[in-house]
């Protein structure tokens, strides 16, 4: 079955709204909340986790590339993206399922946005 267009844009593209996209980051960045939790829930070190998740990395290259999903790249000045194979890696590590990491995260997005309506 052929995704219909509407004045030239596929459907998902129109429902993909700014603020739909804000939303997007913030789940991303809850899902990262949500790994650190456990991370330091399990006393594990952040070298430790992040060269488990990322096997093909040398040790500092892997630790860094956590630390730029936590904090800030140095390049950009933004946190990096998280690939959908590195959260389901991540999710591995603690036995979790992916999904349910996703909407445990989506959880929190929902009520920080129900926090930021009540105070503004």
């Amino acid at each position: 079955m052929k995704s219909e267009k509407k004045n030239g844009t596929a459907p998902f593209i129109q429902a993909y709204t700014p603020e739909k996209r804000d939303e997007a980051e913030m789940l991303e960045r809850a899902f990262i909340q949500v790994i650190v939790d456990r991370v330091e829930e399990m006393g594990v070190k952040y070298k430790a986790f992040a060269t488990q998740v990322w096997p093909e990395l040398s040790s500092a290259s892997a630790q860094g590339k956590f630390n730029e999903m936590r904090k800030y790249s140095y390049k950009t000045g933004k946190p990096q993206r998280i690939s959908i194979s590195a959260a389901s890696r991540m999710a591995a590590f603690f036995g979790e399922d992916l999904a349910y990491l996703l909407s445990v995260a989506k959880e929190q997005v929902k009520r920080n946005i129900y926090k930021n309506q009540l105070r503004g």
